[in-house]
């Protein structure tokens, strides 16, 4: 695994590097449930001190699908029912985490354009 969205899937761990986390995470599972969450080091594959993690951010890192179908993007308001009232808790937080965001996905889309990647039209989020 040397690039971001890589993964490797070996018994019960699966080995990802996504686009939050600077080190990728083992993910190790009991049946169907995980029983850890680790980061570790590429190189020797050993789990870093303070690696251990209670909960990780993991999305998909496409958004076409492989047979190149282009598939409409969805929103979190697409899943709310008509003139449903939505609250958000610590605003200040949830803008500063929309800004870090942003800012990630106007990065990898530079960097799929550059290796001319498909990659969504449109790439810039505004909040």
């Amino acid at each position: 695994m040397e690039e971001r969205a890589d993964f490797s899937v070996r018994g019960a761990i699966i080995d990802i590097h996504t686009p939050f986390y600077e080190e990728p995470l083992r993910l190790e599972f009991d049946g169907d449930r995980i029983t850890s969450i680790r980061r570790f080091e590429t190189e020797t594959q050993r789990s870093l001190p303070q690696g251990r993690m209670e909960n990780a951010i993991l999305l998909p890192a496409r958004d076409i699908s492989a047979d190149g179908a282009i598939q409409p993007l969805k929103t979190l308001f697409d899943y709310l029912k008509r003139n449903e009232i939505l609250f958000i808790n610590e605003g200040d937080e949830v803008e500063k985490e929309v800004q870090a965001f942003s800012h990630l996905i106007e990065e990898h889309y530079e960097k799929a354009r550059q290796k001319r990647v498909r990659a969504p039209a449109g790439g810039r989020l505004s909040p």
